[in-house]
């Protein structure tokens, strides 16, 4: 079988939440990923065109829906081509400092 992908996957593990708009939330297994697209790793089929909120502990991925086929294992590998990613980590609280006149 030949690959015929433009950019080159790279092996990802880790786990996040995907929320498909206005249906459901799964938990979700990243299993590669490259600058335009991920594959995640689901328990339900989920339908091609929807979009998704795939929320991991440090980033925010929006995205839609390119692909889903039933592995062997009974797990669906889902197909993301990415719109766009915000990062989630939490910033630091800025304290403005006040100024006391020495006495």
């Amino acid at each position: 079988m030949t690959d015929h992908r433009k950019e080159l996957r790279i092996r990802a593990s880790g786990s996040g939440h995907l929320r498909i708009f206005k249906y459901v939330t799964l938990g979700a297994a990243v299993i590669d990923v490259c600058r335009t697209g991920l594959q995640l790793e689901v328990d339900e089929p989920v339908q091609i065109g929807r979009k998704i909120e795939l929320r991991l502990p440090k980033l925010m991925v929006f995205g839609r829906v390119v692909r889903c086929r039933r592995e062997g294992t009974g797990l669906y590998r889902v197909g993301i081509a990415i719109d766009h990613v915000i990062d989630s980590t939490p910033r630091p609280t800025l304290i403005k400092a006040s100024r006391r006149k020495a006495a």
